[in-house]
């Protein structure tokens, strides 16, 4: 009897093991549990600014995402594969007020920008000197690092509006450092890696533009970016500012200033001295009374309009 029972016991075990290797499989199947999807990041569809085109600077904006996901979201945007060339060289010139403004600016860019981290004070500085080359962006050191410092979140460079100022003042030494690296930036030492990068941000972060530009190079942990197409190449540059898109009333003060001057036109044909007279001018000029009365003079000569 024993030995029947627990032959019944161990049968129903082996079948609630069997149903519950198929039931539980397919509960899972059919009923998935709900698992975090990272966050996607909506950004705007990218847009080749054309070369007729001033390309616009847009206010620092970022997506709402995690840190984790926005690295996430940087690791999958590819590098580019077009070439990187070195920026030429650039060296200051003005008077030495202005050499001393310039590089107290540029130092104050890198060392709040990077910290106090010499290589990436060095890719910092050459981003505000390519800016300052570009036709986007203000002519002075000082313009391009300090930009858009009066809006909240306008500003170029964050550490201008977000009051990191305020919140950290660093050494002596670190102040020594930056001014070395600026003083050097303007003398003509270039940061080959970023090439003509004209924007950067930090990996944990994802501003809007970057949709727009091409990824080019990360140093540490900033990530460096330019325009995608022409405004993105070495020929911007050389392209004066005077030169760039301008709206259409501007264009046509521009055109209108520009002008050449207007052709001298052809001068006139010379008149003969005398012009022909009629049988009728010779008789009356024969006759006695007007011989008396109106003196024989020759016709003004017509002058030629002098130009």
């Amino acid at each position: 009897m024993t030995d029947a029972r627990g032959a019944v016991y161990l049968r129903v075990s082996v079948l609630a093991i069997a149903a519950a290797a198929i039931v539980g499989p397919t509960l899972v199947v059919t009923n998935p549990p709900a698992l975090p999807h990272p966050a996607r990041a909506a950004m705007p569809k990218q847009r080749v600014v054309p070369q007729a085109e001033l390309p616009p600077v847009e206010p620092v904006r970022f997506v709402d995402l995690a840190p984790e996901d926005a690295r996430a979201f940087n690791a999958t945007v590819p590098f580019s594969t077009d070439p990187n060339p070195a920026a030429r060289p650039f060296r200051f010139a003005g008077t030495a007020d202005d050499l001393a403004r310039a590089t107290d600016c540029l130092a104050a860019g890198t060392l709040y920008e990077a910290g106090d981290d010499t290589v990436g004070e060095r890719a910092v500085a050459q981003v505000v000197l390519n800016r300052l080359r570009h036709p986007a962006f203000p002519k002075t050191v000082c313009g391009v690092v300090f930009e858009g410092e009066t809006r909240a979140t306008g500003c170029q460079f964050s550490f201008s509006c977000d009051g990191a100022l305020l919140r950290w003042k660093p050494s002596e030494d670190a102040w020594r450092r930056a001014r070395s690296v600026a003083a050097a930036a303007l003398s003509g030492n270039v940061y080959r890696p970023v090439g003509y990068a004209t924007h950067y941000h930090t990996d944990w972060v994802v501003p809007y533009w970057q949709s727009s530009l091409d990824k080019i190079v990360a140093v540490g942990s900033h990530l460096f970016f330019r325009w995608s197409g022409w405004w993105g190449t070495p020929r911007p540059s050389d392209v004066r500012p005077s030169r760039a898109n301008r709206s259409s009333r501007s264009s046509r003060l521009f055109r209108r200033r520009t002008a050449p001057p207007p052709r001298c036109p052809k001068p006139m044909p010379r008149l003969p001295r005398h012009p022909p007279r009629s049988a009728l001018f010779w008789a009356t000029m024969r006759s006695p009374v007007t011989a008396r009365t109106r003196p024989r003079r020759p016709l003004p000569r017509p002058r030629a309009i002098l130009c």
